[in-house]
């Protein structure tokens, strides 16, 4: 497992998310946030190619791969290309990188850190699998390998000169002493082979003129696909006759010399005997951490514990064979006696590692019967006898325990686990007055396998081939289906119909709020379209519940019955939200909900997650305002209405007609959301008007009118005479007392009257009691001018005796000439004292002329 090395670095690319949090399941607006995400463009070495393949990515803790990290690999051939994406956006900076194995990625997304991740990589050299199913080489190959490879081998070591090292294949094959070995800093051929002759229990030999492996193996065995056959007799059976004056004694330092004898031999002393072996290698079932494998003597370990130093065989990454190794190198420790000797050059044949069988004559101080042993150095003298070093073979120390061991990996983590695919998600309109952003589709999703997910993201794609980012969601969505079919019940609350739901696809859990909850119509679910708040949850079984005391058809969907299996989600702030905006109502979406897992990682790759297609109605309202009235009144009308619960639409449009059909009227006007009232004013008097009026939301999206369209609206006609029409909000009482004609002395006949030339003269007065603040007095009055000439009046209005309008004939009215009317009014803001209080009515003109007064219509209105 290598770390890698950055060979190229570019195109570093931030990108912003904003998104609003919070809303869902009682409304109000969110809080936006704006998050950052990162990429750019890398080329990763990795060593000397070529390689066969990159097995395993390990990011961070977890475990990935090359794909789903959006890396392509080039393998190290000395035949290789540029990348791609250098040649295209950086050509200058386009190198071949032949003969060195690297991965690429333009670009590599960094997720929210600006720094690149820490990557490890599992190779797989083109020297593998030995064994079926582990991807270790087989030493033999191995060692071929590094003597003879032009590149990275031995310089100039001429193949003719290296043996077929069958046996050994063998032996390694048989023994599973299969081998990774890696080379990252500088090392001699002759340390490498040393310790490969250590982890797989062999000699190097020069036999017969050639490089050659003979392992220590003793034993036949049979093993994966492969058959070591141990020596099964001595090359050489030597007898006293064979054995010549000891040279051999003189020059080994294990064996001591001036004794005469022809064969010396050196016990190694138990004291010096290792009894607990420790071999350090990389164990590939733990992330290639450093493990111990370990081997014990324990019948010499109940004398003394004699342990090793820990051997490093970072060569080795199975544990199957760093066990076998250590009991190898156990077994070695058993083998104590040392034998040196001499014998005539008859024996030139004999290689180092070959068998030879020893016996002595009877009465000798060394009595030895066909004493298997294992040469270990020849040395040619002078008179061409042949010296020997050879160690007694104890049969059974060179083959690996029948028995197995367990590793003590403690706890991994899987930081890389799959998630597993999301449930089909339920994907729908947000109503308008919970949505933070006005017009949002809400998505509640959850994960196939609750035990690895952790939750999934959310990419729209607005032309169906190009996605977009919109947000992350950790966790699951409280989602499942109905198990029992509810019916649209009656009465708010709805006490009489219990929503039985199943929420084991999620595993969500509900609990049960207040009275005052519900009311504020929380906790907030999605029933098969229609939105209720509940105040009970009974659990029945696990992730079972039934659910009573209903708030029904919310926020202006349709209260119905519903069929069980239909779906049901829990509206909180694990439901994600799509926004868009008015002009994308009516296009077709696509989404795509890839899941990681529970550490966060594996997310899936955006091509393997399944596309689910949605059109953008807009929100429905399917709720219209009702119960409209109309009221008229001198020159306008009220209306008044009943809005829909739940409802927040944008506007309430009043539309209009001259007739009882809504096709000949249009729209006149609008009220703010939420107002139960409008008044249509400067209409003509006497006369009919027809009204409709519809819910608008912030997408367009209308309701259907009250009264329906395909009928008469409300109709009301505008008065001749004045009337006191408007109320005070906590009585049934008028603000005036009276009716204001009452009040005014019916002054409605036609008058002649005399005005001195810009002096004030009365026209009429008019008492009332009232009941506060908050009057509006409006005067209409029309004035006929018989006089030939042109002239000007003006109006003064007291209060009690107090001026409170005036305007004089030099400003006022204009009257073009004999026989014209001139209608006159003033609307005039005042708020009068409760009680009795009289309003004067005063008229002046520009001459001494004669005029015709015709007050008709004097209106005193109280408004709020």
């Amino acid at each position: 497992m290598l770390p890698g090395n950055l060979l190229w670095y570019g195109d570093f690319k931030s990108t912003a998310h904003s998104q609003s949090q919070g809303g869902k399941g009682g409304g109000g607006k969110g809080v936006k946030t704006t998050s950052f995400t990162y990429q750019a463009a890398v080329a990763i070495g990795l060593c000397e190619g070529p390689i066969d393949s990159v097995q395993t990515v390990y990011l961070n803790k977890g475990e990935t791969t090359l794909a789903e990290q959006g890396m392509t690999l080039f393998d190290g051939s000395y035949s290789q290309s540029a990348w791609g994406y250098l040649t295209t956006n950086h050509p200058s900076e386009a190198l071949n990188y032949r003969g060195i194995t690297y991965v690429a990625a333009g670009p590599l997304q960094l997720g929210d850190s600006e720094e690149l991740p820490n990557y490890r990589f599992v190779l797989r050299f083109d020297i593998n699998s030995a064994i079926a199913g582990k991807p270790d080489a087989d030493p033999r190959d191995i060692v071929n390998d590094l003597l003879t490879n032009a590149k990275y081998g031995v310089t100039g070591f001429p193949p003719s000169l290296i043996a077929a090292m069958t046996t050994y294949s063998n032996y390694c094959r048989a023994m599973g002493l299969v081998l990774s070995p890696i080379m990252t800093g500088d090392a001699t051929a002759k340390d490498f082979f040393d310790e490969m002759m250590v982890a797989t229990n062999s000699e190097i030999v020069w036999s017969n003129g050639k490089f050659d492996v003979v392992p220590y193996g003793d034993q036949s065995v049979t093993a994966n696909g492969s058959t070591y056959t141990a020596p099964s007799a001595p090359v050489y059976g030597l007898t006293d006759e064979d054995f010549g004056a000891n040279q051999a004694a003189n020059s080994s330092s294990s064996a001591s010399s001036g004794s005469g004898d022809k064969i010396v031999v050196t016990r190694r002393p138990q004291s010096k005997q290792l009894n607990a072996i420790r071999v350090e290698f990389l164990d590939r079932a733990n992330q290639y951490d450093p493990a111990i494998a370990e081997a014990k003597d324990d019948a010499l370990i109940a004398v003394k514990l004699r342990p090793s130093d820990v051997k490093q065989l970072h060569m080795i990454c199975d544990k199957d064979a760093a066990n076998t190794c250590a009991e190898l190198m156990l077994g070695r420790e058993w083998v104590s006696n040392t034998y040196a000797f001499t014998i005539d050059a008859a024996f030139i044949l004999l290689d180092p590692m070959d068998i030879i069988s020893v016996t002595t004559p009877a009465g000798s101080r060394l009595v030895l019967d066909e004493q298997w042993m294992r040469v270990k150095e020849i040395t040619e003298n002078s008179d061409r006898s042949l010296s020997i070093i050879a160690e007694e073979v104890l049969i059974g120390t060179g083959h690996r325990p029948l028995y197995t061991r367990q590793s003590g990996l403690g706890y991994v983590a899987d930081y890389f686990e799959a998630p597993g695919p999301v449930n089909t998600p339920i994907i729908f309109e947000a109503p308008i007055q919970i949505a933070p952003t006005g017009l949002e589709v809400w998505v509640a999703a959850s994960g196939s396998v609750p035990a690895t997910f952790g939750g999934c993201e959310v990419w729209v794609s607005w032309d169906g081939s190009n996605y977009q980012f919109v947000e992350r969601q950790v966790g699951p969505a409280r989602m499942g289906e109905l198990t029992n079919s509810p019916a649209a019940g009656s009465g708010d609350p709805d006490t009489g119909v219990t929503v039985s739901v199943d929420l084991s696809e999620s595993q969500g859990v509900v609990s049960s709020g207040s009275t005052t909850d519900v009311n504020n119509l929380s906790p907030l679910a999605y029933v098969d379209g229609e939105l209720m708040a509940f105040r009970d949850a009974s659990l029945t079984s696990t992730y079972n519940y039934d659910l009573s005391y209903l708030k029904r058809g919310l926020y202006g969907t349709t209260r119905g019955a519903h069929s069980s299996g239909t779906k049901f989600a829990m509206l909180d702030n694990q439901i994600m939200a799509i926004p868009y905006s008015k002009d994308q109502v009516g296009k077709t979406i696509k989404i795509k909900l890839p899941a990681f897992n529970l550490y966060g990682q594996a997310i899936e790759s955006l091509a393997a997650c399944t596309e689910y297609t949605h059109v953008l109605g807009g929100p429905s309202i399917a709720y219209e305002p009702s119960s409209l009235t109309a009221t008229g009144s001198f020159k306008s009308i009220r209306l008044n209405w009943t809005n829909a619960a739940n409802v927040g639409p944008e506007v309430v449009e009043i539309w209009r007609s001259a007739s009882s059909s809504h096709g000949a009227g249009a729209k006149i006007g609008e009220a703010a959301a939420g107002t139960t009232t409008y008044v249509d004013e400067n209409l003509s008097t006497a006369t009919a008007y027809w009204y409709w009026i519809r819910y608008r939301d912030r997408a367009g999206g209308v309701s259907a009118y009250s009264p329906s369209s395909s009928g008469a609206g409300a109709t009301a006609t505008t008065t001749q005479t004045a009337t006191a029409d408007y109320q005070d909000a906590s009585t049934t009482t008028p603000k005036l007392a009276t009716n204001a004609a009452t009040l005014l002395g019916d002054v409605t006949g036609s008058t002649t009257q005399a005005a001195a030339s810009e002096a004030w003269t009365a026209l009429c007065s008019f008492t009332g009691s009232f009941y506060g603040a908050g009057a509006i007095a409006q005067f209409f009055i029309e004035i006929r001018n018989d006089d030939a000439g042109q002239h000007k009046y003006g109006i003064r209005i007291k209060y009690n005796s107090t001026v409170i309008y005036e305007l004089a004939s030099s400003a006022g009215f204009w009257c073009a000439g004999q026989g014209l009317h001139m209608p006159a009014t003033v609307v005039l803001e005042h708020d009068p004292a409760a009680g009795s209080q009289t309003y004067y009515l005063e008229f002046a003109s520009d001459s001494t002329a004669v005029y015709a007064l015709n007050p008709t219509i004097v209106l005193l209105e109280a408004r709020r």
